[in-house]
């Protein structure tokens, strides 16, 4: 079959921009992988099977042209997506030079991941077009494709583990983008071997955002996943380049291609490749409605869903949410009472359930049906407590009082707030750092009175509404 308007076949590759009628073999991995995310997020999204059943050929199709490399007599390492050009992590800030085209996460691992995920996607689109199916013939067919790309994704995934990582379980590509494609697309052996080499990776770059187009737009999801929801809100709430709020204090409506396209001066970024409204960072608001407001898809077409806000005192003391959902709008807000108690508020649209999940340390799950509902709790910690052991040393610079405090308990460590390195320590870490000039009964005198500071959130306090 031939592209209308052009006289190259229809060979299931995804060019890197469409339409594109003359150029159709520029394709490589990320970007074509849209072919197979965006009919699946479609269909997590409306539930329609109809849709996912027009749009299968493609999704098929395009995990088709990597296998038929993949599988050619010269290629060397059987499902190592190995060949043709790479996009890499596009524009991360840990290449050569921060205004690096790309990255230094290894191209062939980014590859290959997404690689497994589109041969994952085409067999659950298989699966499910297996059950929806009108004929036997149908029925078979995809029965037959669902066990083909099971074993395709299976072998995939062994491919990647035997590869990157090590016997113990750690991964050889040790950036923000390697260890976030490990944990949103479930590839780590060992997943909490990843998740605490995800936390040291982070630490070594100061909690900056260093990832790219492939990694930024899984980082905070995958974080948040882990259970590490407190690294994630740390990357949201950063203000210093590189970061969303830098962005937004210099005036943006819209997420630039750059970190950095608009420079503290208001002038351009000279390196180029400065698109203004470009979509790959602003994926971050999947995170902010998926957490900050709790609401994240259990059933296709949010028929039915987990409410499981996770309340941090920089957002301030309220937080409202609402989704419109093809069954019907959701809505989460969650308010800091006076005495610490915490107060959520749920709606269910109709036909609809959802597991609401209370965070309150004791994994409270109350099966909800449609209609407004509220809960109380009482946190496993008071939330309004803005400093802990395991808070790090870099916030109290945001604190006035906080810096007040040090400053007259423990000096060194006022000046040492200051320095990026020393900053992205907790309290508890620095407690453990015997060789600084810092009195043991001070520093604790010191975090127990940080403890007592309390943030009403009256000048931070958000509302997210959609």
């Amino acid at each position: 079959m031939l592209c209308p308007k052009s006289k190259l076949p229809l060979n299931g590759a995804i060019p890197n921009f469409v339409p594109n009628f003359e150029r159709r073999t520029d394709a490589c991995a990320v970007w074509g992988d849209v072919g197979t995310f965006l009919p699946w997020n479609l269909f997590e999204s409306t539930g329609s099977v109809s849709e996912l059943e027009t749009n299968y050929p493609m999704m098929r199709d395009w995990v088709e042209w990597i296998r038929r490399q993949d599988e050619a007599p010269t290629h060397a390492h059987p499902h190592l997506f190995d060949f043709g050009f790479s996009f890499g992590d596009w524009l991360a800030l840990d290449g050569p030079t921060p205004s690096s085209f790309k990255g230094r996460t290894d191209e062939t691992y980014i590859a290959t991941c997404h690689y497994f995920q589109s041969a994952k996607l085409v067999w659950e689109a298989a699966g499910i077009l297996k059950g929806h199916a009108k004929t036997d013939e149908a029925r078979q067919i995809y029965a037959k494709e669902e066990k083909k790309y099971q074993a395709l994704a299976e072998e995939i995934k062994s491919a990647i583990q035997d590869e990157y990582f090590t016997p113990a379980g750690r991964l050889a590509v040790d950036t923000q983008t390697g260890l976030a494609l490990a944990l949103a697309f479930d590839l780590a052996p060992e997943k909490e071997v990843c998740k605490k080499q995800m936390k040291a990776c982070l630490k070594q770059d100061l909690y900056a955002m260093k990832a790219g187009f492939a990694g930024a737009p899984l980082l905070c999801t995958a974080l948040a996943k882990s259970g590490l929801v407190e690294e994630a809100y740390d990357l949201l709430f950063r203000e210093a380049y590189p970061s969303w709020l830098y962005e937004v204090n210099l005036g943006a409506t819209t997420i630039w291609e750059r970190w950095n396209s608009v420079l503290p001066d208001g002038t351009i970024n000279p390196a180029g490749m400065n698109s203004l409204n470009h979509y790959a960072y602003g994926s971050v608001m999947e995170f902010v409605y998926g957490y900050a407001g709790g609401l994240l898809p259990l059933a296709p077409g949010w028929k039915r869903a987990r409410i499981a806000p996770c309340p941090d005192i920089r957002f301030g003391k309220k937080v409202t949410c609402s989704y419109d959902a093809a069954a019907g709008t959701y809505a989460c807000s969650w308010e800091i009472q006076e005495d610490g108690e915490l107060v959520v508020t749920v709606s269910v649209p109709f036909g609809c359930t959802a597991e609401v999940m209370l965070p309150d340390g004791k994994g409270t799950t109350i099966e909800t049906e449609s209609g407004t509902h509220t809960y109380r709790c009482q946190p496993a910690r008071d939330i309004r407590q803005v400093f802990t052991w395991d808070t790090k040393l870099s916030r109290a610079l945001e604190d006035d009082r906080a810096m007040a405090i040090l400053a007259a308990k423990v000096p060194p460590l006022a000046g040492m707030a200051h320095d990026p390195e020393m900053g992205a320590n907790t309290f508890r870490e620095i407690a453990g750092m015997g060789y600084l000039p810092i009195d043991p009964k001070a520093l604790k005198e010191t975090v127990e009175e940080l403890g007592t500071l309390r943030n009403s959130g009256t000048q931070k306090e958000e509302e997210m509404t959609r």
